[in-house]
C-alpha cells in the first residue's frame, strides 16, 4: 500500500509540474481518455486547458492537506482531494478540489476531477 501511495505522490508530482511548467502536452498526457469533470469529456477539457493555460505567463501552484482514499470495490481506482492554491498571470483562486486517479499497469490517469 505504501508503494502504491507513493507511486501515486509521484505521479501527482509530475502532474503539477507540467501544469505549472504550462507544457500542455505533458499535463494532458495525464488525463484518461475516458476522463469527465461531469460537463467535459476529455476533448473538451483538453480544448479548454489549452486555450486557459495559454493566456498565461506563469502558473504558480500549491497543495496542501492532501487524502488518499482508495474504494474497496475498485481498487485501482483512488480518490485525491486536496486543498489548492492558484496563482497565475491573470487569475488566483484557493479551494478544494478533488480527483479520480486509476492506476493503469505501473501507469496512474486521471478520470474525474473537480471542486469539492
Amino acid at each position: 500500500m505504501q508503494q502504491r501511495r507513493e507511486s501515486l505522490q509521484q505521479a501527482l508530482t509530475a502532474w503539477e509540474q507540467a501544469w505549472e511548467s504550462r507544457d500542455n502536452a505533458t499535463y494532458l498526457s495525464w488525463y484518461a481518455e475516458d476522463f469527465s469533470d461531469l460537463s467535459r469529456d476529455l476533448e473538451q477539457w483538453s480544448s479548454y486547458k489549452q486555450r486557459v493555460n495559454g493566456a498565461k505567463s506563469f502558473i504558480d501552484l500549491e497543495f496542501s492537506d492532501m487524502s488518499f482514499i482508495s474504494d474497496p470495490r475498485n481498487p485501482e481506482v483512488v480518490m485525491v482531494s486536496y486543498y489548492q492554491r492558484y496563482r497565475s498571470s491573470n487569475f488566483n483562486w484557493n479551494g478544494w478540489k478533488q480527483q479520480l486517479w486509476r492506476q493503469n499497469g505501473s501507469d496512474w490517469e486521471i478520470i474525474y476531477e473537480g471542486n469539492r
